[in-house]
């Protein structure tokens, strides 16, 4: 979210009922940019550095306010519901920075590191934005002995690219058994196929055999052994 004092540097300041146009003078000498007087406040416009000086300087204004966002507004259920839908209060709530050039995760008033920070943990303490200084930490045995063990046993560990490759020979190795496996009955149903038919065959000619037996057995003169 792009709150709407940071796209074009406005502000509201509020000061107690009757003195808003001394009020309009005061800023505008500190280096507010227009200041415009309403009930009980007014609106200016100024960057960062005249801010500061505004809340440091300023006798007349009891508060300053960044405006988040801007829309018409007709009932206090509508105000809810609009700021609730529109303003990412996560974002405006959680601080925000890096470490050395590193992004970070913020979180309320925390900034947990990341990659070679990771582990690094930060309390942010007051408003200033800028550099904080300097954090110098080395990592210890246990933490060593840690990436060492996560690098066996941690997501996509030795072990488990071991464990991964030899099943995916075992897949292969039963890939293979099932393809002989179906080779060597196409090739068991063939030989029975041949073989049938062989035995067919061997069927037919033992009959045509006999059959010829038979009939020159029965022919005139045939030679007929004598049987005893």
């Amino acid at each position: 979210m792009n709150p709407e004092y940071q796209k074009h540097g406005r502000y509201f300041a509020q000061t107690p009922p009757g003195l808003e146009e001394l009020a309009v003078e005061e800023l505008a000498e500190i280096g507010a940019v227009e200041p415009r007087a309403g009930y009980r406040a007014l609106a200016f416009e100024a960057d960062k550095a005249t801010l500061y000086r505004i809340n440091l300087r300023t006798r007349l204004c009891t508060h300053v306010l960044a405006p988040l966002l801007t829309f018409d507004c007709h009932s206090d259920k509508y105000l809810h519901r609009t700021a609730m839908q529109k303003i990412d209060w996560d974002s405006l709530m959680d601080v925000d920075g890096t470490l050395g050039g590193a992004s970070v995760t913020g979180s309320g008033q925390f900034l947990t590191g990341t990659g070679d920070a990771s582990g690094l943990k930060l309390e942010i303490i007051g408003g200033a934005t800028g550099d904080r200084g300097s954090v110098v930490f080395g990592r210890g045995i246990a933490d060593q002995i840690f990436s060492l063990l996560d690098g066996y046993l941690g997501t996509d560990n030795l072990i488990d690219a071991r464990t991964d490759g030899i099943n995916n020979r075992i897949d292969d190795i039963n890939d293979s058994r099932e393809t002989l496996a179906r080779r060597m009955a196409s090739l068991e149903a063939r030989y029975l196929k041949q073989f049938s038919a062989l035995d067919a065959l061997l069927g037919q000619m033992q009959a045509t055999s006999s059959y010829l037996t038979s009939q020159l057995a029965a022919l005139p003169g045939a030679y007929k052994p004598k049987t005893s």
